[in-house]
């Protein structure tokens, strides 16, 4: 009775999770930058260049699973929207799953009300991202390293690692707690060693196809890695502009949902419970994972995402605990509190944060019912979203000094081959310490006027937009 009981509930709140991610892409914003790099990098992909655009950095999974529904003839938007939201679904079952393999049936259930009804799993402006997949395959991963299946397990954290690199923190940390368990079990230096290899031999298994294809393509298997990193210690938006204190995370997630505050006491009951090498690993990549995205210049409100799950693992265990020692008989009322908080948070943030649709549209669909003949340059993604031409990405991989050099350069000898040219001022900011970029910007816009035809434009305070054409 107990156990449809649960079932009911777990049912119920994928439910109205669905509902509440559905409203939000009803009414949603522009498309996030990432979301319409992956989809044009899924274009790029299964067309052989022919379409979208590229950027070295990005893993690769998300823009291939984008790219086959694009490949299908299927709206790679809302499919992709879709499919997002079948993946943030899984989370919240693994959620529930794993807190009831690790802790107990009432913690799941608090756990899972704590996952589904985070803002940050529901943000309309994260409809298309890696985030909430490269969480989805984490915890598969860790349910089936908790089953004994060590290859499976192995092939997904190398899945999760293919959809953002970070995710490798989780696998050090698995292996980290397991080595420091084995000085007190050196019985089991065998099963230790077995198991890692087989993870290791899944995870490398599924790597290898991407090293090689990093080899074939940049003559670097790592290129992607060490580009990555270098951007996102450079990029002036985050790192300059819209720069965040070292402890931004943790009022991110206390405003999320205060009752995150619990997973404090759910640690500390961790380190007091039986069979709590497991626990330990959950609590040590939560904290482990916020430390590291702490440490990063460039801080955004989707990174907790891929931690988020694990920590309400630890507050639901709190919040169970607190409650029990009291009175078991108070542990319903608990979890009533719990769905009642987190629900009322989350319609909180839906009545403040649901937007309609911004008026860009006509200038990122511009050239959608346009024969292409030749190049298209552009300032931003988005544009991919509305056509399947080729985009040059004028801000890869930082826009700067240099970089308007090159681009002056070129557009100077291929100016007869170029169709299109998308400036938007906004998404092409200069570093304050950069003192040349503003003059060789203007200069560079300049050259596009006196070498094209202005065929729109629309300025928005001190943002300009610019298409140029033959």
């Amino acid at each position: 009775m107990l156990r449809k009981l649960r079932f009911k509930i777990l049912i119920m709140l994928i439910m109205i999770f669905a509902v509440l991610k559905s409203i939000y892409f009803l009414f949603q914003a522009d498309v996030w930058w990432d979301s319409a790099v992956y989809v044009g990098m899924g274009k790029y992909l299964f067309s052989h260049g022919q379409a979208g655009l590229w950027e070295p950095i990005r893993p690769l999974t998300l823009p291939i699973i984008l790219g086959f529904f694009w490949k299908i003839g299927l709206n790679p938007l809302i499919s992709g929207e879709i499919f997002i939201l079948l993946v943030s679904a899984g989370v919240i079952i693994l959620t529930y799953a794993l807190s009831n393999k690790l802790f107990d049936k009432n913690t799941a259930i608090a756990a899972s009300i704590l996952a589904a009804f985070s803002s940050l799993m529901l943000s309309l402006r994260y409809s298309i991202l890696v985030e909430s997949l490269t969480a989805f395959f984490l915890l598969l991963g860790f349910y089936f390293y908790l089953e004994k299946k060590n290859f499976v397990s192995g092939v997904l954290f190398g899945l999760a690692f293919l959809s953002k690199f970070p995710a490798a923190l989780f696998l050090a940390v698995i292996f980290a707690v397991d080595t420091f368990y084995l000085f007190f079990n050196k019985e089991k230096l065998l099963a230790y060693f077995k198991k890692f290899l087989y993870i290791a031999l899944g995870f490398v298994l599924i790597c290898i196809p991407y090293f090689l294809f990093n080899y074939l393509s940049y003559h670097d298997i790592l290129f992607p890695l060490k580009s990555a990193k270098y951007v996102i210690d450079n990029v002036v938006g985050c790192n300059v502009l819209y720069k965040q204190p070292f402890y931004y995370y943790i009022p991110l997630i206390i405003k999320d949902n205060f009752l995150f505050l619990f997973s404090i006491i759910g640690i500390t009951f961790v380190f007091f419970s039986k069979n709590k090498i497991n626990k330990i690993q959950v609590s040590f990549y939560a904290a482990s994972s916020l430390i590291y995205f702490s440490s990063l210049g460039c801080k955004t409100e989707r990174y907790p995402i891929l931690v988020l799950p694990f920590i309400a693992m630890v507050s639901g265990y709190g919040i169970i605990k607190i409650f029990s020692r009291l009175n078991k008989k108070y542990v319903k009322i608990a979890l009533i509190f719990v769905f009642l908080i987190s629900l009322s948070l989350a319609l909180n943030y839906a009545l403040k944060n649901v937007h309609q649709k911004l008026n860009n549209t006509e200038f990122y669909s511009y050239i959608s019912d346009k024969k292409i003949n030749g190049e298209v340059l552009a300032t931003n993604p988005f544009i991919t979203m509305h056509t399947d031409a080729v985009l040059n990405l004028i801000y890869y991989p930082l826009y700067n000094s240099s970089r308007i050099d090159y681009y002056i350069s070129y557009v100077n000898k291929n100016k007869f081959s170029i169709s299109y040219i998308f400036v938007d001022t906004g998404d092409i900011p200069c570093h304050p310490k950069d003192l040349e970029c503003p003059k060789k910007t203007a200069q560079f816009i300049n050259l596009l006027k006196n070498n094209f035809n202005i065929t729109y434009y629309r300025k928005t305070n001190d943002n300009e937009q610019f298409i140029f054409s033959q």
